[in-house]
């Protein structure tokens, strides 16, 4: 099983813009930085958690603006209230 930390630190850096800017949000040096994104060394719980937050509150921010979970507003008043298919003819 491929590691976790990596896969984070790369999704996090995208979200962050760039090694520069993650590394000024989180606080850290460049070289732990690197030594993280290698697997070379462990990161600290609290820069893992910091790290854990920025790509849950980006993923929530994304979600929030899907429209594709919500009907469409044809599907949504067109009378039909069941789960079955409506047949052809009978649409509002």
């Amino acid at each position: 099983m491929e590691r976790l930390q990596p896969k984070l630190l790369a999704r996090a850096l995208e979200i962050a813009g760039g090694p520069v800017r993650l590394r000024e949000r989180l606080g850290v040096a460049e070289h732990s930085l690197m030594l993280w994104m290698r697997d070379r060394a462990v990161m600290p719980m609290d820069v893992f958690l910091a790290v854990v937050d920025i790509v849950l509150e980006d993923d929530l921010a994304r979600k929030a603006q899907d429209r594709r979970g919500r009907p469409r507003p044809a599907a949504a008043n067109d009378g039909h209230t069941d789960d079955r298919p409506v047949p052809s003819g009978q649409r509002g």
